[in-house]
């Protein structure tokens, strides 16, 4: 698989106001996601709401608000030690296409930290999740039990976009701030692999893909606007939704 990756890159701050932050909403919109979790509760909520397909997560710990990407938004803090939220098994997601979205704000550097991972197939060892690996953008990807993992060259600060695109192919795509980053190509999905009645977490990555009580990894940082396809976008919606940010 081809992959060019620009030498630099536009690293967010937080800018942009209501304006932004109303066009990016409908950016995303304009490409149907099947969920949607704003991550804009305030205060220390006990759950997070999908706005799209009405999943309810539970969140784990005391997950607490933040300010948002956009001026006067909101987000959640995650501590990278206990804190995480369980979306339950009832994302239907991972029979054709998927994709990815969500802005962050990680502020540990070190490391491999996961801002989400949707697990299929336990007897195959099946996940999918994004990655950071010492502030880079990546993915990382286990189908039956054969492993693969990408992560882009440049560390990002400030708020930034993140895209994880995966499609029946076997190709997996990740962007940053509207530009590919990194690519793999994995085998394409298994009968083992097209099963989808397996956890949905954000800030988390588990041991095993059916024990929704054994955390592997955490997510350090916070986390706004996640947002789950059940198509591949294009790079250049990827993009537009990047524009339409103001960030």
């Amino acid at each position: 698989m081809s992959l060019s990756v620009l030498p630099t890159m536009s690293l967010g701050l937080a800018s942009g106001g209501v304006q932004g932050e109303a066009a990016f909403l409908a950016a995303q919109l304009a490409d149907s996601p099947v969920a949607r979790w704003r991550l804009n509760e305030t205060g220390t909520p006990a759950t997070s709401v999908d706005d799209i397909g009405g999943i309810v997560g539970t969140n784990v710990g005391t997950v607490v608000s933040a300010s948002g990407p956009w001026a006067g938004s909101f987000s959640r803090l995650f501590d990278g030690s206990s804190q995480y939220i369980d979306a339950g098994d009832v994302l239907d997601i991972g029979l054709d296409d998927m994709t990815f979205e969500m802005w962050v704000k990680d502020s540990n550097v070190s490391g491999s930290r996961f801002p989400f991972s949707k697990s299929i197939a336990a007897s195959g060892g099946g996940r999918y999740s994004g990655r950071i690996e010492d502030g880079k953008p990546g993915a990382f990807v286990v189908l039956s039990n054969n492993a693969k993992n990408a992560t882009g060259t440049t560390p990002m600060s400030g708020w930034w976009h993140f895209v994880v695109v995966y499609d029946r192919s076997g190709n997996i795509s990740i962007y940053a701030n509207g530009q590919i980053v990194a690519a793999i190509s994995i085998s394409a999905y298994s009968a083992e692999d097209l099963q989808t009645v397996y956890p949905f977490w954000i800030a988390a990555y588990p041991a095993t893909p059916n024990n929704s009580g054994n955390v592997w990894s955490y997510f350090q940082g916070r986390l706004s606007n996640l947002a789950a396809y059940r198509s591949a976008l294009s790079p250049a919606r990827i993009a537009a939704h990047y524009a339409a940010a103001g960030i």
